[in-house]
């Protein structure tokens, strides 16, 4: 079923609401029943779209004389529940954000700006958090997110 488009949801919470249209299976159910199966097959079905990614140890070092490319950085980012009220609204969800290298390309970077196109004037660009914590960013989000950033060598 997964191979046909079917989506999955990792539990019974609601998807936002761009989203309510999609027909999905929730992962819940299939620990609830210890369908083992399903799990299998989702987990062949995520693979076969992404690949391997490469983590830190694969990541190469970037020579004194090298540009800084994707192969030395990456953007992880990561969302989870929280509900909360703000001045835009409610907040359902918050994003984290970091850039993750090898290390001699982290040590090259100087900051990092995330563009958040969609987002209130004044929250649509913001800082990255210092070298220490990867140039994080934490920020509530109501749904569909794009994310970019920009780092300054």
């Amino acid at each position: 079923m997964l191979a046909s488009g079917m989506s999955t949801l990792i539990d019974a919470t609601e998807p936002p609401r761009l989203f309510h249209h999609v027909q999905a299976q929730t992962i819940a159910k299939w620990i609830e029943d210890a369908s083992g199966d399903e799990l299998t097959r989702l987990k062949a079905v995520i693979a076969s779209r992404i690949g391997e990614l490469p983590m830190y140890g694969n990541l190469e070092r970037v020579g004194l004389e090298q540009p800084v490319t994707e192969a030395h950085l990456h953007l992880v980012h990561s969302c989870w529940r929280v509900d909360k009220d703000t001045n835009f609204g409610r907040m359902p969800y918050q994003i984290h954000l970091i850039v993750y290298g090898h290390r001699t390309a982290l040590a090259r970077v100087q900051s990092v700006e995330y563009l958040l196109p969609g987002y209130p004037n004044g929250h649509d660009r913001q800082p990255g958090g210092p070298p220490e914590r990867l140039f994080e960013l934490k920020e509530l989000a109501n749904g569909f997110c794009i994310a970019q950033a920009v780092v300054h060598l």
